[in-house]
């Protein structure tokens, strides 16, 4: 019995302490929206494939990061110390607690709290993209351009699943914005980390890995993002119809981008 209750409490300890790893990183990335350091990046994009997918640049390119969802759908792994541009950093590994989403390790600068380098690997180890500074230039500055936090919305849920009946959202995936494009409107999907494209479009776009498509009416919806292909396709398989109007009053949501 001793030895039962010794190994629940210690079960019960490490909950707390990576609810408390958690609560601590969920934090620090809502003060980073706020930060932006400067220097030189070295930032590599491997989906949608391209011919020369890596470049180097000024600042970390930004990450959909949505807290709540965060929380709901990874399990983090934290604390290894690690150097990174001549600066200590704590490396924090996303793991997703079900599906098949893209897991994401995520490297803080230990003093300022702020990224300096992340990568997205799908669960099976490829790399989908990968950004982190060669060089640090001076302390973090404040953004002109702050990222609003996006937050859970029942209504704008509601109107995506009213706006296209048989949608089927892949598992831990939520709307979480919606902007009109050159392309047509586009519905953001996020599991907090990862993120799928559902597009609206008066034409069919080319299919190949990370993307499907199929016509309902006279609207052509696409699906863009690193699930795999027929996870992908099961999401708009069963959509019986475009209700464009149901979006209408969401159009404006953009997440401040």
């Amino acid at each position: 019995m001793r030895r039962f209750a010794c190994g629940v409490l210690a079960l019960l300890l490490g909950s707390s302490a990576q609810a408390q790893d958690l609560a601590s990183f969920l934090d620090a990335m809502r003060r980073a929206r706020h930060l932006e350091v400067h220097g030189t990046v070295e930032s590599s994009v491997y989906f949608p494939p391209r011919g020369n997918p890596t470049r180097r640049v000024r600042t970390l390119p930004r990450v959909e990061f949505v807290p709540w969802l965060v929380q709901r759908n990874f399990d983090l792994s934290a604390g290894t110390n690690e150097t990174l541009a001549g600066r200590g950093v704590v490396r924090y590994d996303l793991t997703p607690k079900r599906g098949s989403a893209d897991r994401w390790t995520i490297w803080l600068d230990a003093r300022w709290d702020v990224p300096l380098a992340y990568e997205q690997r799908t669960s099976t180890g490829e790399v989908i993209r990968r950004a982190a500074f060669t060089r640090v230039q001076g302390k973090p500055r404040r953004r002109l351009n702050i990222m609003t936090e996006r937050v859970s919305d029942p209504p704008f849920r509601q109107a995506v699943l009213r706006g296209l009946p048989g949608l089927a959202l892949p598992e831990t995936f939520e709307p979480v914005g919606c902007h009109a494009s050159e392309t047509g409107r586009e519905i953001l999907l996020s599991d907090g980390l990862n993120v799928l494209a559902l597009v609206i479009a008066p034409r069919d776009v080319q299919g190949g890995s990370g993307v499907t498509s199929r016509r309902v009416g006279p609207y052509y919806l696409w699906l863009i993002g690193s699930l795999p292909q027929a996870q992908l396709r099961d999401v708009i398989a069963q959509v019986q119809d475009v209700k464009l109007e149901a979006l209408e009053f969401f159009a404006p949501q953009e997440g401040g981008r």
